[in-house]
């Protein structure tokens, strides 16, 4: 776990990413967002602050990814990040409308704005 970064810190500035690309499906990537956030988030890995502060292959490339990012959010909600039809591959697919696009990033947004930890 990234000891930079806290729990409060990579939930508030996941929120602002998926707020924003939640409201504008026609922004497909994260260097799309408005620069000031992205510059906030582009030297994480994945550009993902729960990715940054979970994912454990950042320091243990051997690890599993099966028990990689157990305290993700997203993982506690049953999504594989990057695995076929999880909530980021679905907001990422190029074939995808602009609504759809827009309902992906929303329905990612509300499981970190449900997060507890």
């Amino acid at each position: 776990m990234n000891k930079t970064l806290t729990k409060q810190e990579a939930k508030d500035l996941t929120i602002k990413v998926w707020k924003e690309l939640s409201e504008d499906g026609t922004l497909s990537k994260k260097d799309m967002i408005s620069p000031e956030l992205y510059e906030k988030i582009e030297h994480f890995n994945r550009e993902c602050p729960l990715c940054e502060l979970f994912n454990e292959k950042l320091t243990n490339p051997y690890k599993d990814w099966d028990t990689c990012c157990n305290d993700c959010p997203l993982k506690e909600a049953g999504e594989q990040c990057f695995s076929e039809g999880d909530i980021f591959s679905l907001w990422s697919d190029a074939d995808c409308s602009v609504e759809e696009r827009e309902g992906h990033a929303q329905a990612l947004l509300n499981i970190v704005e449900e997060w507890g930890f």
